[in-house]
């Protein structure tokens, strides 16, 4: 796990003749205020929360995606990296190596991100996918060092919010189940930049559900091993059989960036479940229309927006009230906030309509009465 790998980080950067870390650059982005949250249904949505707060902290597990879930699909006005085009860096890489990327990239690609095409379909190309860029990174002899150093020099940015989303879970010794098909080792640098740039331990409320590489005596990747993980086979890196701490009957958040991404806890017979989508695009290409992340996910947010509404889902279950700082900006985060302090207020919800549209100029009317008090 990647506790043991942590203990011994320093120690393999001075065997590979690294004599300081990278310089640090901020890899938490600032708060994204053109950010919406569409809920689906709000009342089944107070639903699981109430039930999930009966139930307590206890006894909820946190699955997430990586890429482009944790991480921003774009900063700064420019698309960031995730964890495949963080490594790909000519300086310390080399210029065909992310050429051969570049080249798999515009035939894979388009596969993964179109919803129209079949799962069977889908996971040969994926995993052909996966294996020719093992392939390539073998071919390479990436070592850790590099990656290491092109993760301090990448575009890659943690959402806002994932700090608090750590020390929240380990305040509460739970963890946060990051279920990726990228790159473990960029992974796994990226949480220690964070770690390091925050001054606090996360490593106990993280677990790396991903595929590890292997390395030789010199700490350069010689292979993977197997299974190769995917975007459609993420279920069989989460069993109970693997994490027994993961009993049936247990609540759960997942949070993922693709459809495919709610298939990590299908296979786990969790009681309430709510489901988190990150819509990061700005057209509706390849079928990729908020309809369907809408039908799929019982919250939704757009515009590269941020993880601190997750915090307060988790605060909201724990029993604490929403932080004083809270931050959300416009009308839907507005309704978000109520929709949370119903319990903490003593309120309950009575009615609902409908939103007018699942688009950012939207609204919906809804109804509160006081809750009796024995």
């Amino acid at each position: 796990g990647i506790n043991a790998e942590y203990m011994g980080i320093m120690q393999i950067l001075q065997t590979e003749k690294v004599n300081h870390y990278p310089m640090l650059r901020n890899i938490e982005a600032t708060y994204n205020k053109d950010e919406d949250i569409i809920i689906k249904n709000p009342v089944e949505l107070r639903r699981k929360l109430e039930k999930m707060k009966e139930d307590g902290i206890e006894n909820l597990k946190v699955f997430a995606d990586f890429d482009f879930t944790l991480t921003r699909r774009r900063f700064g006005g420019e698309n960031a990296d995730n964890s495949f085009k963080t490594i790909e860096n000519p300086k310390l890489i080399g210029k065909e190596f992310e050429q051969g990327c570049d080249v798999s990239r515009a035939k894979f690609g388009p596969i993964e991100a179109d919803i129209r095409i079949s799962k069977e379909e889908k996971q040969k190309s994926m995993l052909e996918w996966w294996e020719t860029t093992q392939q390539l990174i073998v071919k390479t002899q990436i070592s850790r060092s590099k990656i290491s150093h092109a993760v301090s020099e990448s575009h890659l940015y943690f959402r806002s919010g994932i700090s608090k989303l750590l020390s929240i879970l380990k305040e509460f010794n739970q963890k946060l189940y990051v279920v990726s098909a990228g790159i473990r080792e960029v992974v796994k640098e990226s949480f220690y930049m964070l770690q390091k740039q925050k001054r606090t331990g996360y490593r106990k409320a993280i677990e790396l559900c991903m595929t590890p590489e292997i390395y030789d005596e010199n700490n350069v990747i010689v292979g993977f091993k197997k299974p190769t993980i995917i975007t459609t086979n993420k279920h069989l890196f989460v069993s109970h059989e693997k994490y027994p701490e993961i009993t049936q009957g247990k609540n759960g958040i997942v949070m993922g960036d693709l459809i495919e991404d709610l298939q990590i806890v299908k296979d786990l017979r969790l009681g309430q479940v709510i489901s988190i989508g990150f819509y990061n695009y700005t057209d509706e290409t390849q079928g990729k229309s908020i309809k369907a992340y809408l039908d799929a996910f019982d919250i939704v947010i757009t515009n590269d927006g941020n993880l601190e509404h997750v915090v307060q889902i988790i605060r909201n279950i724990a029993g604490q009230p929403m932080e004083s700082d809270y931050m959300g900006y416009g009308p839907s985060a507005m309704f978000f906030s109520s929709l949370l302090n119903q319990s903490a207020n003593n309120l309950s919800l009575i009615h609902i309509s409908e939103p007018t549209r699942p688009e950012r100029n939207s609204y919906a009317v809804f109804c509160l009465k006081k809750k009796k008090l024995n």
